[in-house]
């Protein structure tokens, strides 16, 4: 028996093995037709990247400084790059990496929440829900982000257990490259020191960790404020009330993280509240149930509260709130596997809990499946399927009178290496346009809606098509 015994714990990780190739294949599947996903903040990425390497310094493809991003993704594509690899390929072994690591650590610890309890397989496999699959199907610097931001809570988990040295140096460290991978990673700084003061008590130390975790992204913004008298770059203006931003976000909670499939969302999202609910009860009720509880929801409040912040001093893209909630649910994952693992104790509920899991997975694979698929028949982004089209063959064979004015000139940059001008944004003038002997590129389903349609153009600026195919268009400039 004993020999029995040995054998089984000293077995193979059949299903963390499982769950890495899962992901391996997920990113092999989405990347097939044209690559890992591309779109404006990934050029940026990239062509800072490609500077670094070749010697110029983190400047982006227009040549002005990385000021709007930490620094730490177009390091780590850089040195991808350094070895000889091109850029698709490096995006895509970098997501590779990322995503394989978070999979593995997150099915661990939920190996290690949960046990034997047969809740564990159906909520390992959320870990490939919309959410999650979004960034790593993208060149973003949320690849790294989420992976730290929940490394960040198993060591948290950690030195709360055992408060040791080593132990706090590896959250400070993981603290640290969150900070540098997106700004809001800070909002770990306040986290640190708390779980030193709970945990030791000790003030002048929760202090000085804390304003030691500081010091990289200290260095990085003074170094910012050097170049540009900003510390993060020029930001726009806040337009929209904060509660318009909450709306929104509850929406996303709504319907991508409670339940994708929209007329099960409301239902779901009643139960879940109930779930957690009666957990938080549980918890006051029981220090042990409270303990466990703690770091996720610390996590969880912190990094709401500095989202809240960034909301109040800057305003962002609606398409870019799914990014920023993207690093909080493998953290939200975890605290409903803790809810969980509570209420399955209660006689009677054991059975009723696990059917709910298993349609709650069910619903997030059904709609993470169809989003694969598509993007293994279709492309990952509008960008990223450019790249071999007739549009970009032709502006690379031709030449065109400049300069060059296009809706999206990253992507231009990316695909031909040619400088272009943005279209001028709605209510201000077109007279740069309006010149006779200039071009005109128009690269269908890209560009801001705040600038000036293809339409808006039209009514105004007198143009001759030159080029024309599925993706896209090429005028010249007759007035």
């Amino acid at each position: 028996m004993q020999g029995m015994e040995k054998e089984k714990t000293g077995s193979i990780p059949l299903w963390e093995i499982f769950m890495v190739s899962l992901s391996l294949l997920t990113l092999l599947l989405s990347a097939y037709k044209s690559g890992i996903g591309i779109n404006f903040d990934s050029i940026m990425f990239i062509s800072c990247a490609q500077n670094l390497a070749s010697g110029k310094g983190l400047h982006m493809y227009n040549g002005a400084p990385l000021l709007y991003w930490p620094p730490l993704y177009p390091i780590m594509l850089s040195v991808l790059l350094i070895t000889g690899l091109h850029y698709p390929e490096a995006t895509f072994l970098l997501n590779l990496f990322f995503f394989s690591a978070l999979t593995l650590i997150f099915t661990l610890y939920l190996r290690k929440i949960l046990g034997k309890n047969p809740l564990f397989y159906p909520l390992s496999l959320l870990i490939f829900s919309l959410p999650i699959l979004k960034i790593y199907t993208r060149a973003l610097s949320e690849a790294p982000f989420v992976l730290f931001v929940f490394l960040f809570l198993v060591l948290a988990e950690r030195y709360k257990l055992q408060p040791r040295g080593g132990s706090l140096r590896l959250l400070s460290a993981v603290s640290v490259l969150s900070s540098l991978s997106r700004y809001i990673g800070a909002f770990t700084f306040p986290i640190v020191s708390a779980l030193i003061w709970m945990k030791e008590g000790k003030k002048t130390k929760a202090f000085f960790w804390g304003l030691l975790s500081t010091l990289p992204l200290a260095l990085w913004f003074l170094r910012n404020y050097l170049i540009s008298h900003t510390l993060a770059g020029r930001r726009e203006v806040v337009s929209k009330p904060l509660w318009d931003k909450l709306y929104k976000i509850f929406h996303l909670l709504l319907y991508r993280w409670f339940s994708p499939v929209e007329p099960l969302a409301p239902l779901f999202f009643l139960l879940w509240i109930l779930i957690l609910g009666a957990a938080i009860y549980r918890a006051f009720s029981s220090r042990a149930v409270k303990e466990k509880l703690i770091v996720p929801i610390l996590l969880l409040s912190s990094y709401f509260f500095f989202l809240l912040l960034s909301f109040l001093y800057s305003e962002f893209p609606q398409k870019a709130f799914p990014r920023f909630l993207a690093p909080l649910f493998p953290v939200f994952l975890i605290l409903l596997a803790l809810s969980l693992r509570e209420i399955s104790t209660t006689q009677g509920l054991k059975r009723a809990v696990l059917i709910f899991v298993l349609l709650f997975t069910l619903s997030h694979l059904y709609v993470s499946t169809k989003e694969v698929l598509k993007y293994f028949q279709s492309g990952i982004t509008p960008a990223s399927n450019l790249k071999n089209s007739a549009l970009i063959t032709y502006i690379k064979r031709h030449s065109l009178p400049g300069p060059i004015f296009c809706n999206s000139p990253p992507v231009l940059y990316l695909y031909t290496g040619r400088s272009s001008l943005f279209i001028p944004r709605r209510g201000r003038s077109l007279s740069p346009l309006k010149k006779r002997g200039r071009t005109l590129i128009w690269f269908k389903n890209l560009g801001e809606r705040k600038r000036y349609s293809l339409r808006e153009i039209r009514w105004r600026v007198k143009l001759l098509k030159v080029f024309s195919c599925r993706k896209g268009k090429i005028f010249l400039i007759e007035n």
